[in-house]
């Protein structure tokens, strides 16, 4: 019985010293591993987000650190629970051990030779406990170290999200406007063009009207020019006219009066014949004719 018991003893001082024997880089569980296995996973994630967009590369990478740090911190606690509660197990059971080996006193030499290894493990399980403790407590301040850094990358993450969300409806805002305004200006632009096209019709329109009137005012220059001709000549005519009307009846006037007065004259001689003949045979007559007396 205590020859199993020391096997099995031994056994388990073996197992201590090749965990003891392995070399520190090796612990999954170390520090050193950590940032190694951290290191890795920072740079599959460069190498798989560099060809993304720069915005959405940057919200996924955040998103996938953060995600990749809580799971690593989720890990090393649980496989830390795990360690402790083994190496406990493990020490409960050494202790248990080393309990029978006290209590059966059967033989000698075999309780020597199981003790002898007992004490080794105990101190090599001690000494690796006490530097697996070491390690749980860097790893527990790099755990919270890094929780502070994941919740301040956190709180980083969603301000800058937020501004992004801001930064993106602001964009689209301009955007609008920037469309809206466009649009007016070409709203603009075909109102002027119509109305420069109406002015162009128009231009030509009173062109052609003024080319027309043009050709009336010449017509009507010739027309004028025509009749003051005409009249000019109508009026030399009619004075031309007048002057000889005006010759024609002072020429009538003088013979009307020669006439008048040599028709005076012969009646005067014919009176004074007449006058005269009578007195040859009775005296003459003291009345005189009223033509002479009018005369």
């Amino acid at each position: 019985m205590s020859r199993r018991r020391g096997g099995k003893t031994l056994i388990i001082a073996d197992d201590e010293e090749e965990q003891q024997q392995q070399p520190e880089e090796l612990n999954p569980f170390s520090f050193r591993e950590f940032l190694r296995c951290k290191d890795q996973d920072r740079d599959q994630n460069q190498d798989r987000d560099r060809d993304r967009d720069q915005t959405r590369g940057k919200e996924k990478e955040g998103g996938r650190s953060l995600q990749t740090g809580a799971d690593i911190i989720s890990f090393l606690y649980t496989e830390e629970k795990e360690e402790t509660s083994r190496f406990c197990s493990r020490q409960e059971r050494d202790a248990a051990s080393g309990g029978e080996g006290e209590t059966n006193e059967g033989d000698e030499g075999t309780s020597m030779s199981g003790t002898a290894p007992t004490c080794r493990g105990q101190s090599g399980s001690s000494s690796h406990i006490q530097q697996l403790k070491g390690e749980n407590i860097s790893l527990r301040r790099t755990i919270r170290e890094l929780q502070r850094s994941a919740e301040v990358d956190r709180h980083r993450l969603a301000e800058l999200s937020e501004e992004l969300l801001q930064r993106r409806r602001r964009e689209e805002k301009e955007a609008q406007d920037l469309e809206s305004m466009v649009q007016s200006v070409e709203q603009n632009l075909q109102l002027m063009t119509r109305r420069a096209v109406k002015a162009e019709n128009s231009v030509s329109r009173l062109k052609a009207e003024l080319q027309q009137l043009q050709v009336e005012a010449e017509s009507l220059r010739s027309e004028n020019n025509g009749l003051k001709a005409a009249e000019s000549r109508i009026i030399t005519n009619m004075r031309q006219n007048a002057q000889a009307a005006s010759e024609y009846l002072d020429k009538t006037a003088n013979h009307a009066h020669s006439s008048i007065h040599s028709s005076v004259r012969r009646r005067r001689s014919v009176w004074f014949l007449s006058s005269c003949s009578p007195l040859i045979g009775s005296p003459p007559s003291t009345q005189t004719p009223d033509l002479f007396q009018n005369t």
